[in-house]
Order: structure tokens, then sequence, then C-alpha cells
């Protein structure tokens, strides 16, 4: 584990801890009307942490280009060099740190993946589905049967 991982889990860690201070606090009749707000706060300071910590742990700049899911789904083909099931290609997207609109948030991130993959008719001309495997437009059928 990096120095900034390890800086960043420790502070992820404080935030859980003043998360249950918090709800323990609840005990007291006061202190209901102010843990929603705190509690909330709190929690999007774990999402932040944990997008950090993410973003140490993926591989430095893979998908950094890619501002669409489908600009990513081209790069991890072509990288990979072969057709790949759709589970395959969002396993390797967020497994190497791409993230979709809401950075953290991995089913928003699989399911804008998946509206890509599963092609609306722009993106008819970028990739192509043969059977189960996916591959890039320009490669032939006959390499989808490899």
């Amino acid at each position: 584990m990096c120095e900034t991982e390890s800086v960043l889990a420790q502070h992820r860690d404080k935030l859980l801890a003043m998360l249950v201070e918090s709800a323990a606090a609840l005990m007291t009749p006061q202190s209901a009307a102010t843990f929603r707000p705190q509690a909330k706060r709190i929690i999007t300071e774990l999402k932040k942490a944990d997008l950090a910590i993410a973003s140490v742990q993926a591989p430095p700049g893979q998908f950094l280009s890619c501002a669409r899911p489908i600009d990513a789904v081209v790069k991890c083909l072509a990288d990979a060099g072969h057709p790949m099931r759709e589970e395959e290609i969002i396993g390797a997207l967020i497994d190497a740190g791409f993230h979709a609109n809401d950075p953290g948030t991995g089913w928003k991130t699989s399911k804008s993946i998946m509206i890509h993959l599963r092609g609306t008719a722009k993106n008819k001309h970028i990739i192509k589905k043969v059977g189960e495997l996916i591959g890039l437009h320009e490669w032939d059928d006959s390499f989808f049967n490899a």
C-alpha cells in the first residue's frame, strides 16, 4: 500500500468513527435533530475518500483520456486485441479505474457501459456483437469465431 493510499485509508477510518460516534449520540433527544445533516456530510466525505482510494489503486492513466464509456470500451478492446464478452469488458473497465458520470458509483458505471455495449444506433459503426462476443466494428466476423 502506497503512502497516499495509507493516508486516505486512515482518513476514511476517521470518518467511519465519526459516523459511529454521531449515531451513538442519538441516545439523547437533542442530538437527533443534528444527526441527519451531520451523517449526510460524513457519508459524502466517505464517498470522496472511496473515490480517491479507487483512483490511487487504479492503473495510472489507463482510461484517463476516455470521457465516454464507448471510448473506454474501444480502448479496452483494442488493448486486448480480441473480442470479449460484455461481462469481461465491464469488469476490465471497472478494475482499471474507469468511472462514468458519478465516480465511485459502480452500478452507474456498469449501467452506462452496458448501454453503450448493447449498441445504440450511433455506436453501430464503432463496435459490433457476433454471438456473445463484442469487438471493434472493423474486425472481420471470422475473428469472432477464433
